[in-house]
């Protein structure tokens, strides 16, 4: 037994709460090394007032693999002050028990104190996410370039790639006029990238936080927006950038008015006076870039500032929640105390944020509720698009994330194909239709939140800053038959409730026959979803009474052929 991979961090990410009364507890050990974990737990204060009751114990599932690692895993019943627990390992040639303080030891030696503990379940520390998003498809809107609006003119709407000074003149009445195209595609969250007054046409350079900006509508077209929307039971996500301001945002304007005598001095980061906006700059500036002055998020005033632009937007137009632009910039404070005010006036609103790599840290029920699942988008591009990896290798780069993050995390990340900021999944995949059904119904069918970046439902391609590109609104432009893909994938999700709340187990994993395959249950009912991304036709056997949900039809013959870069969804009940 390899003993230098055991690893077991409690009361972190390998032992936590799932709700009040169930404790999730994980182990990991090097892969393929272990044949079986068992659990061994027990109420720790029941046991020593009370010597009749037993030790319980339960087998534990392998939930992951990463390619070094297996992640074992339990739930158990917790409602009780500790719960005292230890594992039995079993490999070939050995068993053993592992407890704390990284103790191997025989089970006959077995006392309390070389147990791990898991404190009592506090309610107050429950990371709950609101219900509503586990049935939630997000659509990502870049309004400069979704819509102007029925009646407009779109004289030159396809053009690009462009730069941020290039305006399309997209409209918050042009997102309106949608609202039935956008519900068609199955999406039931409308988040936008910022709509707040900026000379860029991304609104990333914040001119006035409290202001739509004036390209796009009003205030008012806004208040109409969610109102609509919500009246459809559609929610509202909006883009927060408080990393920095823009140029002409008021405070900074002041500063470059009147130097250190402004009284907003200190909410920049200023080496001298005066202030020079031209290269070389001297002040700090997110990525560097002249027209992003970074705000001083030490400063309390700052910070209170933010906080009120955060609970004004909630407060006054009922928004469901924030997407926090490159959230690691914000201190965790900042962001417990967002979550805490934005939860006081809206229990049921969510903060996302823009994390491009490992988001454990913040998704621990006390900041972040979900974040954009990159990790995802590589590996569902490598494997799919790109063809690089082996079904084995694409399960190791899940398993990463499954054997990793909290339950509640996992099952709600933010899982997207493209985003405005990187290449289209459609141009990275050199526009293989056949690749890119595959990789929308594995995004619609694997636990999280589907999210469309706008546009990639129509085949739209875009290198660059053409991922910004006007919306093939010409249907001569489209690609009909990928639309109709995305509208029967969230078909798909909606009609089978296993797919948004149920279970998730691999069940085919062959590099040989080049086939990767899942399954996920709920409610008596199983959903099987196979993709071949070999060359040859595959047999893929069934139990009776399954039935083919792509081709709407039951499968008779035992098994059901899949042919290349093709899919199977088939539904059983147990």
């Amino acid at each position: 037994m390899n003993r230098q991979a055991i690893i077991h961090l409690p009361n972190l990410e390998d032992s936590y709460a799932l709700n009040e009364k169930e404790a999730v507890i994980r182990l990991r050990a090097a892969q393929g090394d272990l044949q079986s974990v068992t659990l061994i737990y027990i109420d720790k204060y029941r046991h020593m007032f009370h010597d009749y009751h037993v030790w319980e114990q339960c087998d534990m599932a392998r939930v992951a693999s990463d390619g070094r690692y297996d992640f074992f895993e339990s739930v158990i019943p917790h409602e009780c002050q500790v719960v005292d627990y230890y594992f039995v390992l079993n490999s070939a040639d050995e068993t053993i028990c592992y407890g704390a303080n990284n103790l191997f030891f025989d089970k006959s030696d077995h006392q309390l104190d070389m147990s791990f503990s898991m404190p009592a379940i506090q309610k107050e520390d429950l990371f709950v996410l609101p219900e509503w998003t586990k049935t939630a498809v997000i659509y990502q809107i870049f309004p400069d370039s979704f819509y102007r609006g029925d009646g407009a003119d779109f004289d030159g709407w396809y053009r690009g790639p462009r730069d941020g000074d290039d305006h399309l003149g997209g409209t918050l009445q042009g997102v309106i006029d949608k609202l039935d195209y956008i519900q068609s595609l199955g999406a039931n969250v409308i988040y936008m990238t910022p709509i707040v007054e900026s000379p860029s046409n991304h609104k990333y350079h914040t001119s006035d936080y409290y202001q739509v900006d004036h390209r796009f509508g009003s205030n008012e077209q806004f208040a109409e927006l969610v109102q609509m929307a919500h009246g459809r039971g559609m929610r509202v996500l909006l883009d927060g950038v408080f990393h920095s301001t823009g140029l002409e945002h008021f405070a900074f304007q002041d500063v470059i008015a009147k130097g250190r005598d402004s009284k907003y001095w200190d909410w920049f980061l200023i080496d001298d006076d005066p202030v020079q906006t031209e290269y070389p700059i001297n002040y700090k500036a997110w990525g560097r870039l002249r027209e992003l002055p970074n705000l001083n998020r030490n400063n309390p005033e700052v910070i209170a500032y933010l906080l009120d632009v955060m609970v004004h937007w909630v407060k006054e137009f009922d928004i469901d929640g924030w997407r926090l632009d490159t959230v690691d910039d914000m201190s965790n404070a900042f962001l417990r105390e967002a979550r805490r005010r934005i939860h006081a006036i809206k229990p049921d609103c969510i903060i996302g944020g823009e994390l491009w790599y490992d988001a454990r840290p913040w998704l621990k029920g006390d900041m972040l509720d979900s974040v954009m699942n990159y990790p995802f988008t590589r590996n569902v591009l490598d494997f799919f698009g790109k063809k690089k990896l082996t079904p084995t290798e694409f399960s190791h780069g899940l398993g990463w994330l499954r054997g990793r993050y909290r339950y509640q995390a996992w099952e709600r990340l933010w899982n997207l194909l493209s985003s405005h900021d990187i290449v289209r999944f459609f141009s990275e995949a050199d526009e293989d239709v056949a690749a890119m059904k595959m990789a929308v119904l594995f995004q619609f069918t694997y636990p999280g939140v589907p999210f469309i970046y706008a546009g990639d439902e129509l085949g739209m391609t875009g290198h660059s800053l053409q991922c910004r590109c006007g919306l093939w609104w010409d249907e001569a432009r489209q690609n009909r038959a990928l639309l109709a893909h995305y509208r029967m994938a969230a078909q798909l999700r909606r009609e089978n409730p296993a797919l948004t709340h149920g279970d998730f187990a691999e069940i085919l994993v062959s590099d040989e026959r080049g086939l990767y395959g899942f399954a996920r249950r709920f409610a008596g009912t199983e959903i099987q979803v196979f993709f071949n991304v070999g060359d040859a036709e595959q047999a893929i056997e069934l139990p009776a009474g399954t039935v083919d949900l792509l081709r709407g039809k039951e499968v008779t013959a035992g098994f059901v052929m899949l042919g290349a870069m093709e899919t199977a969804v088939l539904r059983r009940k147990l």
